[in-house]
């Protein structure tokens, strides 16, 4: 899977949702948070939120 370019006028809350979700995790689990967990944090919740929206064109 392509990871693709993030849209440039993300707001800074946006920004911040994989750290954040880090940290819970980490907060959670007194400990390391498992590589698998990272990815779905980048794959399945950021990079959603931070792909261009497909215009009429695309």
């Amino acid at each position: 899977m392509e990871r693709g370019e993030a849209r440039p006028d993300l707001p800074e809350r946006v920004l911040r949702v994989p750290f954040d979700l880090f940290r819970s995790e980490a907060i959670l689990r007194l400990g390391k948070v498992p590589e698998e967990d990272l990815v779905s944090i980048v794959d399945d919740v950021f990079l959603p939120l931070v792909r261009p929206v497909p215009g009429p064109d695309d």
